[in-house]
């Protein structure tokens, strides 16, 4: 535990950051409720008193005034020092250097599956992002960080991370619409190496920002080049009639499309936009398309998952088809013969092409 003086120290720390233009001390003075819509600019430009900074330490220590934490602390026995823990290195973090702190946490999240850990600052300056055991660092710079010459080294800048089957992260990917330049190749080292095609918005901005994906030691990398994001308008989400039927999600108008727990649907989740329409396929015994919903509300943090790393979106109904269409059906017919239904039936959420939805409709009996 930490005694009174420690606290009086971190204050002061707190007072010659402010002083020194740190842009950290925003996000903390930011958990002060009358201070929640400052920018770090303008609590950069404020007075900061040794008094505010004891109320920052206070709060964060879990009393509501310094007053009420030096009462505490005062009155608290004395505590027995324990013995310094082992020296013990815990983990190796790369950090990546972006001219946008938050578009590039956002690629992260809604082209890879990732989550974003925490981004500090207004705008942001530095942030993390992570999935499963990786995490990457994200930290702002004004202008690139070597010369024109050296960006397109595809290794010079990179970042290396352990991934375990390969291949199911690789069919995720493509089918979430992140660009290749080519499939999973072998390399002179032994591994299987999968350049990606990433974030690109300004010629002056470090343009190679691709993960590159690794099996063997199965790994993701990265060295940023720019890539277009593949538009969908259209959709499929299943669901099992015992548990959710069409005439339940018909009854319940708008509602939260909840559960998804699979990354690759989660990534079709987050690229659906409202407006969009999406077929509801009743898995299991009946597999077949029975109607159309609608998208009425882009992804937001799925209020079932414990976790906090997946989405879910608000979907209605939108129409019946006159008749269902089944997977043999679907199967059976050439213009579906690439439908991810028909080639990845267990797949929650899909996407679905302009001529597959025109297709399946004509079958369901929809007029266009």
């Amino acid at each position: 535990m930490d005694n009174l003086e420690s606290y009086r120290k971190q204050a002061k720390l707190l007072v010659r950051w402010h002083r020194e233009g740190n842009r950290s001390l925003g996000g903390r003075l930011r958990a002060l409720p009358r201070f929640k819509g400052l920018s770090d600019r303008e609590v950069l430009e404020m007075a900061f008193p040794l008094a505010l900074a004891q109320e920052i330490i206070a709060v964060e220590a879990g009393h509501s005034s310094w007053a009420s934490l030096k009462r505490q602390m005062e009155a608290a026995p004395k505590a027995v020092r324990a013995s310094a823990p082992a020296v013990r290195l815990k983990a190796a973090l790369p950090v990546l250097y972006v001219r946008d702190v938050a578009a590039a946490a956002s690629f992260w999240r809604d082209r890879l599956g990732f989550a974003i850990d925490f981004l500090h600052g207004e705008p942001p300056f530095y942030g993390a992002v992570s999935r499963d055991g990786a995490c990457l660092h994200l930290k702002f710079v004004h202008g690139p960080v070597f010369g024109p010459g050296r960006v397109a080294d595809e290794g010079l800048i990179m970042a290396y991370l352990p991934v375990e089957n390969i291949r199911a992260l690789f069919a995720e990917y493509e089918a979430g619409g992140v660009e290749f330049s080519q499939r999973p190749t072998k390399q002179a080292w032994g591994r299987h190496g999968l350049p990606c095609a990433g974030p690109g918005r300004q010629p002056h901005r470090l343009r190679r920002l691709t993960p590159r994906l690794d099996r063997g030691a199965d790994a993701l990398h990265h060295p940023v080049r720019s890539g277009r994001v593949r538009a969908m308008a259209y959709w499929l989400v299943k669901s099992e009639p015992g548990t959710w039927s069409w005439d339940q999600h018909v009854e319940a108008g708008p509602d939260a499309w909840t559960g998804v727990r699979n990354h690759q649907a989660k990534l079709h989740l987050m690229a659906m936009k409202p407006g969009e329409k999406a077929f509801f396929y009743h898995s299991n015994e009946e597999k077949a398309v029975v109607g159309i919903t609608e998208v009425v509300k882009a992804a937001y943090p799925d209020p079932t998952d414990a976790t906090g790393k997946f989405v879910c979106v608000d979907l209605k109904a939108d129409a019946k088809l006159a008749r269902p269409v089944t997977l043999a059906e679907a199967k059976a017919a050439p213009a579906l013969a690439k439908m991810v239904l028909v080639n990845n039936s267990r797949l929650s959420v899909q996407p679905v092409s302009d001529d597959e939805w025109r297709a399946v409709c004509t079958l369901g009996g929809v007029v266009l």
